[in-house]
């Protein structure tokens, strides 16, 4: 064994160093593994707790003027920001709703809908009005600039300028599919 050794002290050593330095590398790549995700933790924690204040903040908590809201939040790793959607409810029954994307850190507006959660295709025909929905209209700033004219995308009702309304019961979900890249990464 001992002849063993003295000819072969060398591979002996690369074995070594190689079993060393592997454990060495795995152990600091979990850490590191580790380090992200607390650290993704910790922003999804500020992220929510930021969220909550910015919603206090704009009174969206109180039911005021005939409306009820609620807010989700997410943390986009992707874009490095957080997102905070708040919807609003109308109590009157008649399914109005607005919905606004904001970045809680920033408040910069990225988005928002009014229109109807549903679309009842006999509303108000009787009554010679338009159906609902027809008034319904949404818009997305990518870059959370609500002042540019146009916005980036725009679903719905264009204006009287633009000719009658053309919202329709596909207007909310066309809406939200397009700002579901800020809600998921």
């Amino acid at each position: 064994m001992e002849n063993f050794i003295k000819n072969n002290w060398f591979k002996i050593a690369i074995v070594v160093i190689l079993v060393v330095g592997g454990i060495y590398y795995f152990a600091t790549l979990s850490q590191k593994q580790e380090a992200k995700e607390n650290s993704d933790l910790a922003l999804q924690t500020q992220c929510a707790d930021r969220a909550a204040v910015f919603y206090k903040q704009g009174g969206y908590e109180k039911d005021t003027q005939g409306f009820s809201s609620f807010y989700t939040n997410h943390w986009n790793k992707k874009l490095g920001k957080c997102f905070i959607q708040i919807t609003s409810t109308s109590l009157n029954n008649d399914g109005f709703v607005t919905m606004d994307l904001f970045d809680a850190f920033e408040g910069k507006h990225y988005a928002v809908y009014m229109g109807h959660n549903s679309c009842d295709p006999a509303s108000l025909v009787v009554l010679g009005k338009p159906k609902l929905c027809q008034l319904d209209s949404g818009s997305v700033w990518l870059d959370g600039n609500d002042t540019r004219n146009p916005a980036d995308y725009h679903v719905g009702f264009e204006g009287i300028a633009n000719g009658p309304g053309t919202g329709d019961e596909n207007t909310q979900k066309q809406f939200l599919d397009h700002i579901q890249h800020f809600m998921n990464d």
